[in-house]
Formats: structure tokens, sequence, C-alpha cells
């Protein structure tokens, strides 16, 4: 399985891509928006696992972006999301339906979490 890996912050570089790599999948790890972007238009993916802070976009503007590229939309994201950060009510459940999330995660993420969702 090939799974895309977006976002800076360290946790997603340390934790999760050494567990991801144990469980035996292909791994591409991003760490901005154009980067992202560039690499979800050029390849295909599996998965995407994708914090929702990724660079100086979130990762809503990020994912608009990419809504009429077919890769994109056909492709489940798995978004990580600091919960105090996150809108909660249903406006902030409704984007990420709309964006394509299978998932959303708490960070730090529960790595047994994760690998139940995927």
């Amino acid at each position: 399985m090939r799974v895309l890996v977006a976002g800076e912050q360290r946790e997603l570089g340390e934790s999760l891509l050494p567990f991801l790599a144990r469980k035996g999948y292909t791994l591409l790890f991003v760490r901005n928006a154009d980067e992202f972007i560039e690499r979800v238009r050029a390849e295909s993916f599996d998965l995407i696992i994708m914090d929702l802070d990724l660079s100086a976009e979130d990762g809503f503007t990020t994912s608009e972006e990419l809504k009429g590229d077919y890769r994109a939309i056909s492709t489940p994201v798995i978004a990580v999301a600091d919960s105090t950060r996150l809108v909660p009510c249903l406006e902030g459940l409704g984007q990420l339906l709309k964006h394509n999330a299978a998932a959303v995660l708490d960070k730090p993420v529960d790595l047994q979490e994760l690998d139940k969702e995927i």
C-alpha cells in the first residue's frame, strides 16, 4: 500500500513513519502544501494521512485546491488535527466530510487508533 504522509510537525515524521514502515507500507513524506499538491497530482496513492495544519495553508484550503483532480478525490484521507483548533461543530464536520476525510484523528496520534482506521 502506498501512503502519502503530509505534515510539518516532527511527530508525523518521528512516530508515524517508523510505525507505518514496520507495517510494510510504501511511504512518501512531504512537509508543505506545495509539495503535497505536486505529489498528489503526479502519483497515485492508496491512502493520504494529512495534518490539517499543513504549512501556511490549512489542510482544508489545500484539499479545496485538489477537488477537481480525480486522483486526489478518489484517495481516502485520514486527517490529523489538534482538537483544540478544529471547529467543534457540525460546520467543521461537514467540511471534513466534503474534503474526503475517511477519519479524523486527534494529535498526538494514537498509533493503535491509526492502525484500526487504516
